[in-house]
């Protein structure tokens, strides 16, 4: 019986905490999807070193200056197409505490118009583009603009 019990407390145990259920669906990801929503981004994959064609960059230089704090996701979408990226924000570094979802304060949408690696820093990307940042309720909080940074 003891055995049984501790094979079921190490079952339990192994990865319960990033996962709901049965589903087999980690936490952060429902959360990402009740945040977020379904957005669609303007291409699945980017190839690096990757550069947004002058067409991609006209819509994004002539809309950016329509967006505003306050406004929705929603409206952001319609003022500036899809993005290239959409990721959850964290009020610091993404560690692994069983807190994770008290650690999300909402989401930002990239839209690239350069970026040389996929990986690493701004400065290590050599990254220039538009991130637009929502909160929880998917309401715009800032827009950083990191296209002429380089």
């Amino acid at each position: 019986m003891k055995i049984n019990i501790m094979i079921l407390l190490a079952l339990i145990g192994c990865g319960s905490k990033n996962m709901i259920g049965t589903e087999n669906i980690p936490i952060y990801q429902k959360e990402k999807d009740r945040i977020m929503g379904d957005i669609e981004l303007y291409q699945k994959n980017i190839s690096y070193p990757y550069k947004a064609s002058k067409e991609r960059q006209q819509i994004i230089y002539n809309n950016i200056n329509k967006v505003k704090v306050g406004l929705s996701k929603k409206e952001v979408l319609e003022i500036m197409t899809k993005p290239d990226e959409a990721n959850l924000t964290y009020k610091y570094i993404k560690v692994k505490t069983g807190k994770e979802l008290e650690n999300i304060v909402g989401f930002s949408l990239m839209y690239l118009l350069k970026r040389e690696v996929e990986r690493g820093s701004v400065i290590e990307k050599n990254e220039q583009g538009i991130r637009i940042s929502f909160d929880k309720s998917g309401r715009v909080i800032d827009i950083n603009d990191y296209s002429n940074d380089n």
